[in-house]
């Protein structure tokens, strides 16, 4: 399985709140978001749509954030999103307006979309 790739560029506005874009690619596949919050390393990110691509594959490449390799960590350090001590643990984003958690500890992609298709 391929690594990951995260791309992100914040700015921080007068109003010191962070915006920006960040798109996860694994495996040819992109999905494309906008920055929402963070707190205590839980990733909130909206979903802009994807026409191109299924509820399931926004699941597996969210899931490739939390294989070895994965540089989502470093960019929102770098982007001064998290705190150097800060882990990712988890990302969540709303799927047709159900909201998907893809975590450290749970990240295995049928588990995730068995119980978000069961939201239907």
């Amino acid at each position: 399985m391929s690594v990951t790739e995260i791309a992100g560029r914040f700015d921080i506005l007068r109003t010191r709140k962070v915006v920006g874009d960040i798109v996860f690619e694994k495996d040819g596949i992109s999905v494309m978001t906008e920055y929402v919050a963070h707190n205590e390393g839980l990733l909130v990110v909206k979903s802009y749509r994807n026409y191109n691509i299924t509820p399931k594959q926004i699941i597996e490449v969210l899931a490739g954030c939390f294989e070895d390799g994965c540089e989502l960590q470093e960019v929102l350090r770098v982007s001064s999103i998290f705190e150097e001590e800060e882990s990712l643990e988890g990302i969540v984003i709303n799927i047709k307006n159900i909201p998907v958690l893809v975590s450290r500890k749970s990240h295995d992609v049928e588990e995730i979309y068995k119980n978000w298709s069961k939201s239907l």
